[in-house]
């Protein structure tokens, strides 16, 4: 291979070391942990923080690393806990159990398990139907099945907005959004 075929292949290899480098690390007091389900997978996690207990739920094929920012930024308030999915990141690799109602099942385990009270669910992309499963299967009901408000996920919001110059408007709508998803009419 030729200098000039190498190069930009360096240039890429630099670019992503030096992105690497310079984003904020972790919390500093976060842990890695695992937990067994009950058909036998082992998943991973990350947590951080004490507090009312914040669980994010990553999308398909992509990992608990990706929450890594918001676990620095909200572990000061918040127990903040970042599952990897069965089948991704750290997690084992079935060859089953890939439905969203296992992946859904896989994490009321995880929160009855650990024994987690006053939780609050973030998921993305995927995340979310994981979510809107486990209130199929376990209900709605916030306050009957440990899922508590999304305080955690509108300030995470409001910080993004303060970071990145989104409109207020936008953000009046997403909260208007949390809180109708929250109210006793759709529960």
């Amino acid at each position: 291979m030729s200098l000039q075929q190498l190069l930009p292949r360096f240039a890429a290899a630099l670019t992503c070391a030096i992105a690497l480098a310079a984003s904020p690390a972790w919390a500093a007091d976060s842990k890695e942990g695992s937990f067994t389900t009950s058909d036998g997978v082992r998943l991973h996690y990350i947590e951080a923080g004490t507090g009312d207990v914040l669980v994010m739920i990553p999308g398909w094929s992509q990992t608990a690393a990706q929450f890594k920012h918001q676990i620095a930024g909200l572990s000061d308030r918040y127990r903040v806990i970042a599952l990897d999915m069965r089948g991704h990141g750290d997690s084992d690799k079935p060859t089953h159990g890939y439905r969203i109602h296992r992946l859904s099942a896989d994490v009321h385990e995880f929160i009855v398990a650990n024994n987690l009270k006053n939780v609050t669910l973030a998921g993305h992309s995927m995340g979310c139907s994981v979510i809107w499963g486990y209130w199929e299967l376990f209900g709605r009901d916030p306050w009957a099945y440990n899922i508590k408000d999304n305080r955690a996920v509108l300030e995470t919001m409001t910080r993004y907005a303060e970071m990145t110059g989104v409109t207020e408007r936008k953000l009046e709508i997403s909260d208007m959004f949390v809180e109708s998803a929250w109210s006793k009419e759709n529960v």
